[in-house]
């Protein structure tokens, strides 16, 4: 196992048939996590307290933590059509700093990527703290309610509404502060399993404001629902929203919105990417792939190859997110 983030050495490794209850009683005790893996279902995690350190692990768990130094571990692309639908998945469980997640994508296409549904129950504060991701991609779009955030470099805290987007370039550090009750976003990232690393030396807001700083390539963006512009797109009958995502990431991924005002029928159409994720906010639409219609609902999600012919029809009013890898290593 390589060194943690942290500088002392892991003092203590233990095991446990209860990840999230020993975790909450070793911070409530006052440890901190230094770090955790993965972020919509944790069973590793560092814990440092006056300079010592445990490493708490689920049993059974084959998740590793890796140096902070390392790159992230992309599997070899091999996209596949995949369909998940809410009524079948509808559980949300455990994830970090007390938020609950529901996958979208069960198969993670063989670890590419990770696509999740976050919803926070109660408002106010959340139980969160500085920290930064160690990923090729990751972007929040917020689906209902509002979320108060802040970016290292980036100003002060303020609120994603329904509609807003913001990605999250490599290693920059933020915090999720507080929320309005019932809060619903939708995460992806790549790859699916990454390393999340705690900063605790570093108070956001910082000093500094550097709104183009580079970090890995990458910069921080964020798409405001309230300036967007609305395109004709791929798709006969919906109308377009780009997200800009596009250039921020330097080609790793594109961000769109696409809606509908009433029932249509577009056209075949394929996408020039790796795969295209599309996640049904609301109404129902049908996705027709390799001659097969699939009806999709709000909450239902679908992965579909890149450069593969399909067709999107809407069934009344609608709203679809988008996000097409295109550069991911």
């Amino acid at each position: 196992m390589s060194k943690p983030a942290a500088s002392e050495p892991i003092g203590e490794h233990r095991t446990t048939l209860d990840f999230a209850g020993d975790l909450g009683k070793l911070t409530r005790s006052g440890f901190r996590v230094a770090q955790i893996s993965p972020a919509d279902d944790p069973s590793v995690a560092l814990l440092v307290k006056d300079g010592h350190s445990i490493q708490l692990m689920a049993e059974g768990s084959d998740v590793q933590l890796r140096s902070v130094q390392a790159a992230p571990q992309m599997p070899k692309s091999q996209p596949e059509f995949e369909l998940t639908r809410l009524a079948d998945h509808p559980n949300f469980g455990d994830g970090r700093a007390g938020m609950a997640y529901r996958d979208l994508v069960p198969s993670r296409q063989g670890g590419r990527i990770i696509a999740s549904h976050i919803h926070i129950a109660d408002a106010g504060p959340v139980a969160d703290y500085v920290h930064f991701h160690n990923i090729c991609f990751q972007m929040i779009y917020v689906h209902s309610g509002w979320v108060r955030l802040v970016y290292e470099d980036q100003g002060e805290p303020f609120v994603a509404s329904a509609g807003d987007c913001v990605l999250q370039p490599p290693h920059i550090r933020h915090q999720v502060l507080e929320s309005s009750a019932g809060l619903e976003v939708v995460e992806v990232a790549a790859p699916a399993v990454h390393d999340t690393f705690a900063d605790l030396k570093l108070q956001l807001p910082t000093a500094s404001l550097n709104p183009t700083r580079d970090y890995r390539g990458q910069r921080y963006w964020m798409h405001e629902d309230s300036k967007a512009n609305w395109q004709a797109g791929p798709y006969a009958g919906f109308e377009t929203c780009d997200f800009g995502l596009g250039t921020a990431t330097g080609g790793v991924a594109e961000v769109y919105v696409h809606r509908a005002e009433s029932q249509a029928r577009s056209f075949v159409t394929n996408i020039e990417c790796e795969s295209q994720l599309l996640v049904v906010l609301d109404g129902e639409i049908g996705v027709t792939y390799q001659d097969e219609t699939h009806p999709m609902s709000a909450g239902d999600c679908v992965v579909i190859p890149g450069g593969q012919n399909h067709q999107l029809d809407s069934y009344g009013p609608c709203k679809v997110l988008a996000v097409d890898f295109v550069g991911l290593p």
